[in-house]
């Protein structure tokens, strides 16, 4: 497709430039650290929540606390799609936050689309907790979209 000039100049003074972000602002000074911390921070919750979803499967396969080898004796009798699928949601979900995150960074600029990552991990995550107690159908469903929210935010 082809854009009108005017278009490309909105386009362009809306957008990051290759080094820095359309904000304008200045970093502070020795903040090398801090963002080094934020990178390490963010890198360590991604696979810590990758981590979390498998011990919580595990723990979810048990009766009482205690190994079952009939999966529909489980406290969370699972389908046969649920255990993979749960863990390639988040994924699938981070993948779609990197791509789809970046430009909406070039948009409405770096630190919005941060915080955007940041709120949609937690409302993911505080979707999760209101996940009813029983396990059903709905509940597997509601919980693999609620991780793919996770996964967004965590991939953004």
């Amino acid at each position: 497709f082809w854009l009108k000039s005017s278009q490309v100049h909105f386009l362009a003074g809306r957008m990051a430039t290759w080094y820095g972000s359309a904000e304008g602002s200045k970093p502070l000074p020795n903040s090398g650290w801090l963002r080094a911390f934020a990178v390490g921070c963010s890198n360590f919750s991604i696979q810590y929540n990758y981590q979390c979803a498998s011990i919580a499967m595990a723990i979810m396969a048990t009766h009482g606390d205690r190994h079952v080898s009939d999966p529909a004796a489980a406290d969370f009798p699972a389908a046969p799609w649920v255990h993979k699928t749960l863990l390639a949601v988040v994924f699938a979900g981070s993948v779609a936050g990197m791509l789809f995150m970046g430009f909406l960074g070039d948009f409405i600029g770096h630190r919005r689309a941060l915080l955007l990552t940041k709120a949609l991990v937690v409302l993911g995550a505080f979707l999760c907790i209101l996940l009813p107690a029983e396990a059903s159908h709905d509940f597997w469903t509601h919980l693999a979209l609620w991780r793919f929210i996770i996964g967004v935010g965590l991939g953004g």
